[in-house]
């Protein structure tokens, strides 16, 4: 079975991945950290998924290539706030980024005898950890720490800095740089006591914090935590005390072409050379050019691609790189212009429409319009955006079979047919709330969804019984009750999962057992039936030492320190019975569960879950 290559989420961590041409901003930064005074804090400010976290990596790739071979010696340490707020630590986000600090400091030196027993600034942080998370038996620590806050909060800090003191002198370090990432994901008031606590207890000589956030969640904290209005707020003060050097990052100056090639290149899709020109102006006129949306869009170019396949093979209008140009246009108008896009699903489309939605004043006055209008944002300002849109949109649906007299001009019937048909399935990926859906379930794809319903209830009940023992020793506390996902568009995917979230210690990545099913998905032309079971997100480290000998065939889809990890697949007969299909499914599952719940036990009793 061929692999389908999507785009990951993940960050650039490499000099060889950046297309973005983050590097220069990159040396910059590792020679301010190298050059600058100590304690000093850098701010990398952007939209959520603008680069971030991949320029914070490029930056300390460099640094540790500038102290290689350097009898002094550089530290990093990196702390993921939203990963740390997830899975019932939200309230202890700041607690845990002082926490992870004093572990790094105590262990960075484990060669010396010096740091063997537990030091002040750990134990002081558990005095104040008693009031923060609630321990048992700590009510009169707590009323204690709320009466003298302040001989606490200054006994954490003289240990912080003692501590650190300690592991300079024995690790020979000349800086200490702490990258602390995804801010902005926080809930905007966490964000704000992170900030603080960063500024209270970890103002350190020798220290440089470089943070990923976002200004905007800042704002958006302060007025929560006081109770006011951002016009009444001084934000940028706030801001200005924690943050010594802010760096805005260069969206505008990314190299649009080299990622947009880049990402049309690794999924396969087949465009010429003309045709980036006109991805990137659709980009920057709808949702504008951030990586992690745009690599949103090519993965649901990739994913409706597979669906192009089988719709439109009987359509000769297009050339493959004209259908899959008019696609991610569709793509833009409908995750930007949500409105016009169902519109068009409706509307009695013609080369008349087309010239009209072109024209501002068109959208801000035609009666024809009046219904689109109650959908749309009616500042100038907008219908300006959406008429230069939908003039980049008209381009985009120009096909080089048209033979009328102005072609470019024009848009003929065979490109409306065109549009339409892809129209016609583009709707699956929608995430608003209000689509105009253009295709229905018919019985027999109800039937299917149906079946597969079945088949996990019945193996969620029989689970519960043949592996109570198991299930009982790792309690809710380290796997989760066993639960199905199903997705709603099931013309196009007709698959089900069983799934269960495995808890892993404080520092460590949580996983999922994933359990699947596929009846036949369009994304897969030849009918063939599909079983995986695998562990999503797992770190792939602890999977090698821990499971790999229990699933010697088992593959992973990236070399990254995270990732999914396939234990065990099947690719079945499309004429297989429902009652072997079934079985098969069981056997497999408990093929799986029969080495994985076992094994998780004993790690569990080694302290290892």
């Amino acid at each position: 079975m061929s692999k389908i290559k999507g785009l990951k989420d993940s960050p650039i961590k490499i000099d060889e991945n950046d297309v973005l041409g983050l590097n220069q901003w990159a040396n910059a930064l590792s020679v301010f950290i190298l050059s600058s005074d100590t304690p000093m804090t850098i701010g990398i400010q952007g939209n959520w998924g603008s680069g971030k976290s991949s320029m914070m990596y490029l930056v300390e790739q460099r640094l540790k290539a500038k102290y290689q071979n350097q009898d002094k010696k550089l530290h990093t340490i990196w702390f993921n706030a939203w990963q740390f707020s997830q899975f019932n630590q939200g309230n202890q986000v700041t607690i845990s980024l002082l926490s992870r600090f004093i572990d790094e400091m105590e262990t960075f030196g484990v060669e010396s005898t010096q740091f063997r027993e537990e030091s002040g600034a750990k134990k002081a942080l558990r005095w104040i950890m008693a009031g923060a998370i609630g321990m048992a038996g700590a009510g009169e620590i707590a009323k204690e720490i709320i009466q003298e806050p302040s001989k606490d909060i200054a006994d954490l800090k003289m240990q912080l800095v003692e501590l650190v003191g300690k592991t300079f002198q024995i690790a020979n370090l000349d800086k200490i740089v702490v990258f602390i990432d995804d801010i902005d994901r926080l809930i905007p008031q966490k964000a704000i006591e992170l900030l603080e606590a960063l500024k209270l207890f970890l103002d350190i000589e020798g220290c440089v914090y470089v943070l990923a956030c976002d200004y905007q969640v800042i704002t958006q904290g302060l007025t929560q935590k006081f109770g006011v209005s951002e016009a009444d707020l001084n934000g940028r003060s706030f801001f200005d005390k924690i943050i010594q050097v802010p760096f805005n990052m260069p969206v505008n100056q990314y190299n649009a072409e080299a990622f947009c090639q880049k990402m049309l290149d690794h999924i396969g899709i087949e465009y010429k050379p003309k045709d980036v020109d006109l991805y990137i102006d659709l980009i920057n006129h709808s949702v504008g050019f951030n990586p992690r949306t745009v690599k949103r869009l090519f993965n649901n170019l990739l994913l409706l691609n597979i669906v192009a396949e089988q719709v439109l093979q009987e359509q000769n209008y297009a050339q493959p790189n004209e259908k899959m140009r008019i696609l991610f246009a569709t793509l833009c108008l409908q995750n930007s212009f949500p409105p016009m896009y169902n519109y068009l699903l409706k509307a009695e489309m013609s080369d008349q429409l087309f010239k009209k939605l072109r024209l501002p004043k068109a959208l801000k006055e035609s009666k024809e319009f009046a219904e689109l209008r109650e959908e749309l944002d009616k500042s100038e300002a907008f219908l300006v955006k959406l008429a230069r849109f939908m003039g980049v949109f008209f381009v985009a649906l120009q096909l080089e079979s048209d033979t009328s007299e102005n072609p470019d001009e024009t848009v003929s019937p065979e490109e409306i047919a065109t549009l339409r048909s892809i129209m016609s399935f583009s709707a699956v990926v929608a995430v608003q709330k209000s689509q105009v859906q253009p295709m229905s379930l018919d019985d027999e794809t109800n039937t299917k969804r149906n079946f597969n319903r079945d088949i996990i209830y019945n193996l969620m009940s029989e689970i519960e019984v043949k592996y109570q023992p198991e299930l009982k020793i790792l309690s809710s506390s380290v796997i989760s009750e066993f639960k199905p996902y199903q997705p709603r568009r099931a013309e196009l995917f007709l698959y089900i999962e069983m799934k269960s979230r495995v808890s892993m210690p404080i520092n460590q990545q949580n996983f999922e057992m994933i359990f699947a099913l596929d009846t036949g998905s369009l994304m897969w032309p030849d009918g063939k039936k599909h079983i995986w079971h695998s562990l999503k997100q797992v770190q792939n480290l602890w999977f090698e030492n821990n499971l790999s000998d229990l699933f010697p065939e088992a593959y992973a889809f990236t070399f990254e320190e995270v990732g999914d990890v396939t234990l065990l697949e099947r690719e079945l007969s499309p004429e297989i019975s429902e009652t072997e299909l079934e079985m098969t499914f069981k056997q497999t599952a408990f093929e799986v569960l029969d080495k994985l719940l076992p094994r998780l036990v004993q790690l569990y009793q080694e302290g290892k879950l």
